[in-house]
């Protein structure tokens, strides 16, 4: 059951402190599946908690200024996939400040050479984010771009063999060139005017499809394999939860059919389909690299969260506070959503943050300036316990332990935004990172002792330079270094700030 609180964050930030004192080592991860029937589609991506008193004693220390604690495990003593000796070791002598091209990727892509696969993940622009999995020692990506590929693949990297090996096989390729006649088709059979015979050739393409890759099972709506029928953008919405092993896709995809939506498309009867159709669902979903499976997160009805609604919005893992939060300022719906929460995956309880006093997040965006709009891009340093995000020339933190968002700086050589820049958190060196390709010659570091930017021009090896390289990247803690994957030419670029 979906459980809510609205208690000040003051309280709630207390009570973890004292959880997380009282812990006499360092969290078991547990990134064991759920257990479930492989044919099943889709399933609930609610877990119980893990149990947090188990201490870990093959984690291994983590320089700097990262915290292990019961919800940050360490990175895992080995990781999946077998590390190149030789690789490391060019890797362990990049010196600061220094970048370096990597050598040609080893690609697995399952036999999906679609967008040059066979080359690596495909870039996908508004979906700039790889998410670390600690106890996997690689990182994650997923994503739809605005109009050219939506797919359904995952795809997951290790720098230490510099490897791709995709994880989710996307049933039914790029669905992208189908889009419109996947939203008409919706407008349609909801009520909406008959189709004119331009529009009516794009719902049937589409619906030639979906015929062909999609079904309705168990109450749901999605393609053969279980995933999400249209993915959409990142923004700055994926992000991955340690203790559960879980990637979380906020936004994850448009797939909010009507039974006579459904029908129509399958041939179904439709009386059927609405009564067995799950409303629970919602855009949000989860990725298991463990065991290669999507699941839909579904809710109880209770939650104001449920429609997780409002594009440009951010979802961004704070351990201290064992959840994901939320953070919405999407003036681009109607109605608009101003609104800030946490979302414990492990318990599903939402808590309302509730900032500044509990002054609306549209008075903190909009007349005081003091908060992100949309499209804005978030990290977070468990070192000062604060979430920095940036949009454009701004910067902006948000205190946990005060609950309080404040303008941090201005500076116009910066222009954040979800769909052209990554930002990161370096926790060796407690600084947040910015790459910008349109500056493939520099990286720009945030500090918070400082509360300035600095350019950094690179020694070694530039950036690629534009156009269309769509770069996506992390930060990967084991070896201290800024990770970029560019899609034009599909290579690898890291980064070591010092």
């Amino acid at each position: 059951m979906t459980r809510l609180t609205s208690a000040p964050a003051a309280r709630l930030v207390a009570a973890l402190a004292a959880t997380w004192l009282a812990a006499t080592g360092l969290a078991a991860c547990d990134a064991t599946a759920v257990s479930e029937d492989a044919s099943s589609p889709a399933t609930d991506a609610r877990a119980p908690a893990p149990d947090a008193s188990v201490a870990d004693a093959e984690a291994p220390a983590v320089d700097g200024g990262f915290e292990p604690g019961p919800c940050a495990p360490a990175p895992a003593a080995e990781g999946v996939y077998p590390d190149d000796p030789e690789l490391v070791a060019r890797l362990a002598a990049i010196p600061a400040r220094t970048a370096m091209r990597m050598p040609e990727t080893t690609v697995n892509n399952m036999g999906f050479t679609g967008y040059d696969s066979q080359k690596g993940p495909p870039g996908r622009d508004y979906s700039n984010a790889m998410v670390f999995a600690p106890e996997r020692h690689t990182a994650l990506y997923a994503g739809g771009s605005h109009g050219t590929y939506r797919a359904n693949d995952v795809w997951e990297y290790h720098l230490a063999s510099n490897t791709w090996q995709m994880l989710f096989y996307p049933v039914g390729g790029n669905v992208g060139p189908y889009k419109a006649g996947h939203f008409a088709v919706r407008r349609w059979r909801d009520g909406g005017d008959t189709p004119d015979a331009e529009t009516m050739e794009r719902i049937d393409a589409f619906v030639g499809w979906a015929r062909e890759h999609t079904e309705f099972r168990d109450g749901q709506y999605t393609t053969h394999m279980g995933g999400p029928i249209m993915p959409s953008h990142q923004w700055d919405g994926l992000t991955y939860e340690p203790r559960l092993g879980r990637m979380v896709w906020r936004s994850g995809a448009h797939s909010a059919f009507s039974a006579a939506a459904i029908a129509y498309i399958l041939e179904l009867d439709e009386a059927e389909v609405q009564a067995a159709l799950d409303t629970r669902t919602t855009p949000m979903w989860t990725f298991d690299p463990a065991t290669a499976r999507w699941e839909w997160y579904r809710h109880d009805g209770e939650t104001p969260r449920a429609s997780l609604r409002g594009m440009g919005a951010s979802a961004t893992y704070v351990p201290d506070l064992c959840a994901v939060v939320h953070y919405a300022a999407a003036q681009n719906v109607t109605p608009p959503v101003f609104e800030m929460w946490s979302h414990d995956v492990a318990t599903d309880e939402w808590t309302d943050l509730r900032p500044n006093d509990g002054a609306s997040i549209r008075q903190l965006v909009v007349e005081d300036g003091v908060a992100p709009s949309s499209e804005a891009q978030m990290a977070y340093s468990p070192v000062s316990r604060t979430l920095v995000a940036v949009l454009e020339t701004e910067a902006y933190a948000y205190d946990l332990d005060a609950n309080e968002w404040t303008h941090l700086t201005s500076d116009e050589r910066i222009d954040a935004h979800d769909a052209r820049t990554i930002f990161v958190y370096d926790s060796r060196n407690d600084v947040f990172l910015l790459h910008d390709e349109r500056a493939p010659d520099r990286v720009h570091a945030l500090s918070l002792l400082t509360g300035e930017w600095e350019a950094i021009v690179v020694d070694g090896d530039a950036f690629p330079p534009p156009p269309y390289g769509n770069p996506f990247g992390y930060y990967d803690p084991i070896h201290n270094l800024f990770v970029v994957a560019n899609a034009r030419n599909r290579g690898v670029w890291v980064f070591r700030y010092a």
